[in-house]
């Protein structure tokens, strides 16, 4: 059974003091088939859980009295070899997983493969990067009801016709482009339609089909015989639970199989942390079953009511499966049952339908893009396209680890099963976790860069911009720039120029309006005025609500006795004439300087409505302080390191906060109960037979949490509650900088090939300009492929970069760190509540998000500046990204980063690292207002 024993030393991060070059011994088993594997773990585990229950026992004495290797493991005493096997890892690995990591194949590459005496290699072309142009079938569902059958997701096989693989496929649509921006366009060269003379009553001529005005289409039609199309890849929506389904129901009726007829076979119930919740997976031998949902629901960042494509017209017949509505382009079309039958007498016209269905699949940006996004993924993650979309991106980032780990010669650990009895303070935890990232909605209404708003801003505030303008400035350049402090020309404008704008700020912080009031003088008019008494509803209460009044005024009401009847006594004015006065003139007005109350005012300006986001603010946070979970490390693990010397600097402390969640009963309560049910014996199943022994029921009702458990009725009956409310604590994590940094690297080198995508996005951006420029449509071809490629290959790095911090979390995980995840977002959230504690001195904070800040500064306030290079070069300071970016160094500078610079006499190099930047979004101008709830 066993085909190979090798001897191999790994590193171990969970070995003791690993890091001075310790490595365990393990023994590397090869078996001839999966099978094989699995029959030996059955038989090895439990022999490795019994040898770990003796090690428990048996330490302290085996410590005494016989001698020990660096590992623990003791030689004199062992009896039998099994004894000394105390852990097997990488066990669990898939197959095709594993070959994938030791061959270094991965899907959506140009190989070169080679045979030489049977021998098979594969040899990656690095150099050819546009991928293949594979055959794809966009479905076409046919609905499962009829005119007298109401809308069911149910397949009823009885009530439909079948129309195979052939129909479906019914047209290749070829050289058919999405256009979701402008600098992506690219119009149709020609169209291409296979239709099969077996099913379509006769010959189709060629046509023209223009979806939309800027998809100009000329159809090529191929009447073929018999048509024989094997796309590479299915375009479904929902397919794994109703499309497969459907077709499957079919052939059972008409006595096909599936499998042999397409390839298609349902695989089990997906495991990894997908979407999957209908029960199965239909995957193909030959293709890739492309089902859209699973994308939208993991990677489209969309809300659950938004995942549907598009909704059907009014009066459009219902969808056969009430999750999904595609727009049909044909409101005429014939019926579904009566299919067959049209294609028989009007090919053209059924032809037309089905071809305005897969447009309207393909045209949506969920068809177009999720299979460039897919196998973007595939190319670095060594797991099938299939694999890829249906997977959690847990699971991915699981996988690129295992492959960092392998090129490392690192051991991964097993998976992470949590502790079923953990006590705090005297008390059984049900639950506990970390508190995550900071969101706040502090102000609610619409906003807009032309209505003014009302600013109270502290002076304090802008002399502490003031006082460190030299150093953002300085910081902005040299750091962001990457330019020398005395290469530019115009800092000391620049500066000058910011300054001055602060000091206007500062300065009048506040406006205290005085209006201005007048005497109407109406001694001279020959006609009665007519006289209003204007008075504002509730004034002075307005006012102070308003204003924000720390301090309430003294408030008089200062009236004129008789005020109407003195006027026309003293004006000696006259009834109205009933003829109006030609003569008649406005009443002179002049100032009277009587005292007036004075409010506390607030500098009413339009405001800069802006979103200061932190770019990749987790991701950043782990390179920054170099965050792993290997590297959080106890008092025990440092106590047996060789590096633990006073004064060292490879520790570095940083908080976090807990949050648990505890039964009312205490510990003694939970005991007492548990050894009256481990005492307690429950009747044989059949008589003759011995008391059953109460440990599974044990299992069952005291580790797992239930209502109606012994545990939950204890503390019910006694406390009146089950649990305690949950209880928060600061708590401190040691991260060591020393640490094997595989886990850093994965993180950084996703993070640096994103950027790089990115600027190769921008430069075929550029280049298709150039092409549409000079109406070259080969170079505009290419050039859009490109894009497209480069865009689906950042999104795809996009996504799995921002699943690092929370894969740690995850259930089952190799690399599980609570603390690690605790202090990634503790520390994101104290870089959000400084910003805004710093935008509340200068303006108005918005709302809170997890990585960002939307607020209104005063458009008075310093924007964007140019500082010119001696060498021509030009950078643009975006002040309001500047100050925070200097914020962030003050106070989250790892000082303490190290590097391993000589592995041989284990030398480290300390520096200082940063690389969390806020960016600027906006400001959003009129056109776009920001509404806040």
């Amino acid at each position: 059974m066993i085909r190979e024993v090798e001897i191999v030393h790994r590193e171990d991060l969970d070995l003791k003091n690993h890091l001075s070059g310790l490595q365990r011994k393990l023994l590397k088993v090869s078996f001839w088939n999966v099978q094989q594997q699995m029959e030996a773990k059955r038989e090895l585990m439990p022999i490795i859980w019994s040898n770990r229950d003796k090690a428990k026992t048996k330490a302290a004495r085996a410590v005494l009295a016989n001698p020990v290797d660096e590992e623990g493991t003791s030689y004199t005493s062992i009896k039998d070899v099994m004894e000394s096997i105390i852990d097997m890892r990488e066990y669990d690995v898939p197959y095709h997983i594993r070959f994938a990591i030791d061959s270094d194949v991965r899907c959506g590459h140009w190989f070169t493969v080679k045979c030489l005496d049977g021998d098979t290699s594969l040899h990656r072309r690095a150099d050819l990067l546009q991928r293949a142009k594979t055959c794809i079938c966009a479905w076409k569902e046919t609905p499962a009801y009829t005119d007298e059958l109401t809308c069911s997701v149910e397949p009823r096989p009885a009530s439909v016709y079948l129309i195979t693989n052939k129909e479906v496929v019914g047209g290749e649509i070829k050289d058919f482009e999405y256009t979701p921006k402008p600098e992506y366009h690219r119009p149709f060269t020609i169209g291409y339609l296979i239709t099969n003379k077996e099913v379509v009553g006769g010959e189709i001529k060629d046509f023209e089909y223009t979806p939309k005005p800027e998809f100009d289409g000329p159809f090529t039609i191929f009447n073929e015989d018999n048509e024989l199309v094997k796309p590479a890849i299915y375009v479904t929506y929902n397919g794994d639970f109703f499309d497969m389904p459907f077709v499957d129901k079919r052939c059972q009726k008409y006595n096909l199989d599936i499998y042999e007829e397409m390839g298609f076979k349902m695989t089990a119930t997906n495991g990894g942390g997908g979407t999957n919740s209908g029960g199965g997976e239909w995957l193909s031998r030959h293709a890739v079953h492309m089902d859209c949902l699973h994308w939208v629901n993991r990677d489209s960042y969309l809300p659950q009511g938004s995942r549907g494509l598009k909704s059907p017209p009014p009066g459009a017949p219902p969808p056969s499966n009430p999750q999904r509505t595609i727009t049909q382009p044909d409101h005429n079309r014939a019926h579904s049952e009566r299919i067959l039958e049209t294609k028989k007498r009007s090919p053209l016209v059924v032809t037309l339908s089905t071809l305005g269905d897969k447009a309207c699949l393909f045209d949506h940006p969920k068809g177009l893009y999720i299979h460039p996004f897919i196998f973007s993924l595939a190319t670095v993650i060594p797991m099938p396209p299939d694999e890829v979309l249906r997977k959690g991106s847990g699971t991915l980032c699981e996988q690129l680890l295992l492959v960092q780990a392998y090129q490392k010669s690192i051991v991964c650990p097993n998976k992470h099963h949590s502790a079923t009895e953990v006590m705090y303070k005297g008390h059984l935890l049900e639950s506990e976790t970390y508190i995550g990232g900071k969101v706040e909605a502090i102000e609610s209404g619409v906003f807009r860069s032309d209505l003014p708003l009302k600013f109270k801003l502290k002076p304090q505030g802008y002399q502490g911009l003031l006082d460190k303008l030299d150093r953002d400035i300085k910081y902005a350049i040299e750091v962001e720039a990457k330019m020398k402090l005395e290469d530019i020309t115009n800092f000391d404008e620049v500066k000058a120029q910011i300054a001055s704008e602060l000091e206007s700020l500062r300065d009048v912080p506040n406006r205290e309006e005085v209006p201005l009031m007048y005497h109407m003088d109406v001694a001279a008019m020959e006609e009665a005025p007519l006289i209003y008494h204007l008075d504002v509803a509730a004034m002075y209460p307005n006012i102070i609500l308003t204003n924000r009044l720390e301090e309430v005024p003294l408030i008089y009401h200062l009236d004129v006795t008789a005020m109407y009847p003195n006027i026309i006594l003293i004006n000696r004015l006259q009834p109205p004439s009933t003829v109006a006065n030609p003569k008649f003139q406005p009443f002179p007005l002049r100032p009277c300087p009587c005292p007036v109350l004075l409010t506390a005012g607030r500098r009413e300006e339009v405001p800069l409505i802006y979103h200061l986001d932190v770019a990749a603010m987790y991701p950043n946070i782990i390179l920054t302080n170099r965050l792993q979970p290997s590297s959080i490390v106890t008092d025990e693990d440092c106590a047996a390191c060789d590096f633990n010397k006073p004064g060292k600097d490879c520790l570095r402390t940083m908080d976090w906060k807990w949050r648990g969640e505890h039964y009312a009963g205490t510990r003694a309560e939970y005991m007492s109960l548990k050894n009256q049910l481990q005492s307690e014996t429950f009747p044989p199943a059949e008589e003759g037979e011995p008391n059953r022994p109460p440990r599974l029921l044990l299992n069952i009702h005291i580790i797992q949490p239930s209502s109606n458990s012994p545990r939950s009725l204890l503390n019910n009956h006694v406390y009146k509650r089950i649990l305690d409310k949950p209880v928060t604590e600061m708590r401190e994590a040691g991260i060591c900088q020393r640490e094997n940094s595989f886990y850093v690297d994965t993180v950084r080198a996703f993070r640096d090939r994103r950027y790089e995508y990115k600027g190769a996005k921008k430069m075929w951006t550029g280049k298709l300009e150039a092409a549409k420029a000079d109406n070259d449509p080969i170079r505009m071809a290419a050039a859009a492929d490109m894009c497209v490629l480069y865009e689906s290959l950042q999104l795809a790095h996009k996504c799995i970069l921002n699943s690092f911090y929370g894969y740690v979390m995850r259930k089952g995980a190799r690399w599980y760190s609570m603390e690690m995840a605790g202090v990634v977002t503790y520390t994101g959230a104290k870089i959000i509540q400084n910003a805004c504690t710093l935008v509340e001195q200068l303006g108005r904070p918005l709302e809170l998000d997890t990585d960002g800040i939307w607020c209104a500064l005063p458009a008075s306030f310093p924007e964007n500046f140019k500082l010119n290079n001696k060498n021509g070069k030009v950078f643009k300071l975006e002040y309001p990204c500047i100050m925070l970016n200097v914020m962030c160094a003050d106070h989250f500078t790892n000082e303490q980063y190290q590097d391993l610079i000589d592995p041989v006499n284990k030398k480290y190099a300390v520096s200082s690292q940063m690389s969390i930047e806020f960016e600027v979004d906006g400001p959003y101008k009129v056109g776009s207002p920001i509404v806040v709830n």
